[in-house]
């Protein structure tokens, strides 16, 4: 379970401040599915720092009782210096899992041979993507969070990670934040809106979907 419990989180200076969440409470259940469906600029990458314990609240507690990760694709968790080998390696041990077997399952998916022993800073763009990807899809996360802008980066790669995505939803549980109504109804049974600095929860998509619609006219 991950739950929001009073949350505020601002950004800038007293005399602008951006507020993404004011005073809200909030439950992601255990085993379900969640789509984040805003407007441009609401903060949705925000939020999904507060989830993932990447960023903190100004005031209240995001309480989680289950291992959250990184957003798909993200490939800055890498250290460009280090090679794709050294880079796994330490994301290996600091979740509790054997090296090897964490370059395998990456390699099989990515397909890199030896540029797995080149630095992170000298691939591709499609080499960093698959990677990153390809680490995302490896670690056992209890829970996998997905940003809107996986919806680009799946373009590059296809059909692979297509594959990867429906074995994420069958056997771990995901939280999303997309604008993509398409998206929404194909995987998701339920969400929230972020709109006005507040969580609202929707256990009808079709109904999430009209409230979302309708935020974008106002």
């Amino acid at each position: 379970m991950i739950a929001f419990q009073k949350v505020s989180r601002w950004y800038g200076p007293p005399q602008d401040t951006a507020f993404i969440l004011q005073n809200t409470d909030a439950v992601f259940e255990t085993g379900q599915h969640y789509v984040i469906m805003a407007t441009a600029g609401s903060g949705k990458s925000a939020l999904l720092r507060l989830i993932s314990g990447a960023d903190q609240p100004n005031i209240g507690r995001v309480q989680r009782d289950e291992a959250v990760s990184w957003p798909l694709a993200m490939a800055t968790i890498f250290t460009p210096r280090l090679t794709a080998r050294q880079n796994l390696g330490f994301i290996a041990r600091l979740h509790g899992l054997a090296p090897d077997h964490l370059v395998g399952k990456v390699e099989e998916f990515a397909t890199l041979g030896r540029a797995l022993d080149r630095p992170v800073g000298s691939f591709t763009t499609t080499q960093r993507l698959s990677l990153a990807f390809g680490a995302s899809f490896a670690v056992p996360f209890h829970t996998h969070l997905i940003d809107e802008t996986y919806m680009t980066r799946n373009r590059v790669l296809g059909p692979k990670v297509q594959n990867g995505l429906e074995n994420l939803f069958a056997s771990r549980r995901v939280i999303a934040a997309s604008p993509d109504a398409k998206f929404a109804r194909r995987y998701f049974q339920r969400g929230f809106l972020l709109h006005q600095r507040g969580l609202h929860l929707y256990t009808n998509i079709d109904a999430l979907i009209a409230a979302f619609e309708a935020a974008r006219l106002t």
